[in-house]
C-alpha cells in the first residue's frame, strides 16, 4: 500500500510552511529537481530510527501502510514525540553528546544523570531551561541529577573547566573554541584571552564524590551508594593565560558580558549563554542536522565568522520562531519532521543535491541503532536467559562485543573489519537460527505459506514487502532457506543504513 493521493496532493501544494518555502526557493535558484516523496514504508522506517532508535515492527508497518487518512504522518509524529521510546532514545543521544569523558568509576552518578535527561525529554523541558540546569546544578546528584553533566566533566580531570566549556560551546553555540586555548583561533575571531574568559566562568568549580554504602532512606528505599556534587571555590581565583602579560583571565563572555554584582559565575554563564542570539540558531541547526543528516551549517559545531549557512534566512526565521515558542523542542522537531525535505525519498534525485536538502542521504546506522535493529529483526530482544538457562541481562555480552567493534569508527565510514564482524558475529549467527524462541522459529511454526513467510522477513528487516522480482528470487519454503534469506537481508546495505 503506497501513499494516498490525498497525502501526495497535500505535499505537492504550494508551500505555506516557511521551511518548505525557503527550501524550494533554493531548489529553484539552483535548478535542482528534488527527489520524489518517500512512500509509506521508507518514511515509517526512517521516522522510527530517528525518533526511537530502532526499526519498526511488522505489525506497526502494516497498520501504517493500511491507514488511508491524509493526516496519518502528522498523527504518528505526534504520538512518537510523546512516547517513552522517544524519551529513551533522544536522551541517549543527548547523553552521548554531553559526556565529556568516560566515567566508569562514578557510573551511578552518570546513570542518575541519564535518568534526568530522559525526564527532560519526556516533559519537553524548554531548551533554555535545559541549558541553565546543566550549567548551574550543584547536587548532590541523587537529589539534583542535572549536576551529572558537570560532576562527570570535572571529576578527576585537571582539564575539566576547559573541556566542559569547549563542550558547552560546541553544543549550545555550535562553535569550536578549543583552538584558542594556546593561540588566537586560526579560522575564527576567537582570541586566546576570550577562551580563558569563557573558561573562567567554570574555573572555580570542582567535583566532590560521596560514597554512602547504599544507606537506607527514611521511606525505606535504598539511597544511591554514590553521589556527586559541585562545589564552587572562590579561592581558586582565575586561570592564568599562558604567555600573556595579564596575570589572570577574569570571567568574560565573548560579547563582553560578565557576572553581575553578587551573581555566581556559573549562573552568569547560563544567563549570558541563553541570551546569546547564537544559542537559538545553534539549537535549530543541531536539531535540523540530527534529523536531516547535515545542518544548515555543517558540521553542527562549524559556525564561524566566515562560514555561511546554506539557507541563512531559514535559519534565522526558525531561530526566531524557536524563541517565540518558549524554546519548545517538541514543536521544533515536529516542524522539521513534517517538512517536505524530511519526507523526500533517498531513491531518486541527484546525490549532489543533498547539500540543499533535495534528497534524503543514505547513511550508515549508528552502532546503538544498528544493534537494536538487529536484535529486533531477529527476536533476540525477547530473550531473557542464556543458552544454559541462567538469568542475566539480555544480550549484555553480545551488545558489549558489538559496540566495541562499531563505536570507534566515524559513523559515515564503516570499515572492512566491521563488515566482516557483522557477517560473522555471534549475534547475527544466533539471531538467524530457526530457534523456537526467536522470530524465525515462531514464524515457521505459525505461517505455512512460503510467500507470507518471505513478506514477514522483509518487513522485519527492511520494513517493506519484497518486490515482485525479489519474491521470485528468494525461496522461504524450508527452515534452511528461511535462515539464508534472513542472513542475506540482515547483511544487505539496505538494512544497515538509514535512508
Amino acid at each position: 500500500m503506497r501513499l494516498t493521493a490525498l497525502v501526495l496532493a497535500a505535499l505537492a501544494a504550494a508551500p505555506a510552511d516557511p521551511i518548505d518555502r525557503r527550501i524550494e526557493e533554493r531548489w529553484k535558484a539552483e535548478g535542482a529537481t528534488p527527489a520524489g516523496v518517500a512512500d509509506d514504508y521508507e518514511f515509517f522506517r526512517r521516522l522510527s530510527i530517528d525518533l526511537r532508535g530502532v526499526i519498526p515492527e511488522p505489525a506497526e508497518i502494516r497498520a501504517f501502510a493500511a491507514d488511508r487518512a491524509p493526516d496519518k504522518r502528522e498523527r504518528i509524529v505526534d504520538a512518537w514525540l510523546r512516547s517513552d521510546a522517544f524519551a529513551a532514545w533522544w536522551s541517549h543521544r543527548w547523553a552521548e553528546d554531553l559526556t565529556v569523558q568516560p566515567t566508569p568509576k562514578i557510573a551511578e552518578v552518570s546513570e542518575s544523570f541519564r535518568g534526568w535527561l530522559r525526564d527532560a525529554v519526556r516533559t519537553n523541558m524548554p531548551y533554555d531551561r535545559f541549558a541553565r540546569r546543566l550549567l548551574t546544578a550543584k547536587g548532590p546528584s541523587d537529589l539534583d541529577p542535572a549536576a551529572g553533566f558537570l560532576v562527570t566533566g570535572f571529576w578527576n580531570n585537571p582539564e575539566g573547566p576547559k573541556d566542559v566549556i569547549d563542550r558547552t560551546a560546541r553544543i549550545f553555540l555550535g562553535t569550536q573554541i578549543r583552538c584558542a586555548e594556546c593561540h588566537d583561533h586560526p579560522f575564527d575571531a576567537w582570541t586566546q584571552e576570550e577562551f580563558y574568559g569563557m573558561a573562567s566562568f567554570l574555573w572555580q568549580a570542582r567535583t566532590e564524590i560521596s560514597q554512602n554504602g547504599g544507606a537506607m532512606m527514611a521511606a525505606g528505599t535504598m539511597a544511591p551508594a554514590q553521589t556527586g556534587r559541585i562545589v564552587d571555590d572562590a579561592a581558586k581565583g582565575n586561570p592564568a593565560i599562558p604567555g600573556a602579560s595579564k596575570e589572570t583571565g577574569a570571567p568574560k563572555y565573548k560579547d563582553g558580558g560578565a557576572p553581575l554584582p553578587g551573581e555566581p559565575r556559573r549562573t552568569a554563564l547560563a544567563r549570558l549563554l541563553v541570551q546569546d542570539r547564537q544559542f537559538a540558531r545553534a539549537a535549530v541547526n543541531r536539531h535540523w542536522g540530527m534529523l536531516l543528516g547535515r545542518g544548515l551549517v555543517h558540521p553542527l559545531d562549524g559556525f564561524t565568522s566566515t562560514r555561511k549557512p546554506s539557507h541563512p534566512e531559514l535559519l534565522d526565521e526558525m531561530a526566531e520562531e524557536f524563541v517565540r515558542s518558549g524554546y519548545d523542542v517538541r514543536k521544533l522537531l515536529r516542524s522539521i519532521l513534517l517538512s517536505r525535505p524530511y519526507q523526500l525519498s533517498s531513491k531518486s534525485g541527484d546525490s549532489a543535491a543533498e547539500r540543499i536538502f533535495a534528497r534524503t542521504p543514505v547513511t550508515p546506522l549508528g552502532p546503538d541503532a544498528l544493534f537494536s535493529s538487529l536484535v529486533r529483526a531477529t527476536g533476540l530482544d525477547g530473550l531473557k536467559v542464556t543458552s544454559k538457562g541462567k538469568p542475566e541481562p539480555p544480550l549484555k555480552g553480545l551488545r558489549e562485543a558489538f559496540l566495541r567493534e562499531f563505536r570507534p569508527a566515524a559513523p559515515s565510514e564503516p570499515t572492512i573489519s566491521q563488515g566482516l564482524f557483522f557477517m560473522n558475529s555471534d549475534v547475527v549467527a544466533r539471531g538467524v537460527k530457526a530457534d523456537p524462541d526467536l522470530r524465525l522459529g515462531k514464524l515457521l511454526a505459525s505461517e505455512p505459506d512460503p510467500a507470507r513467510r518471505l513478506e514477514e522477513l522483509f518487513l522485519a528487516t527492511l520494513s517493506r514487502p519484497p518486490s515482485p522480482k525479489e519474491a521470485k528470487a528468494f525461496a522461504a519454503g524450508t527452515a534452511s532457506e528461511c535462515e539464508n534469506v534472513l542472513w542475506a537481508l540482515l547483511n544487505s546495505t539496505e538494512f544497515v543504513t538509514r535512508h
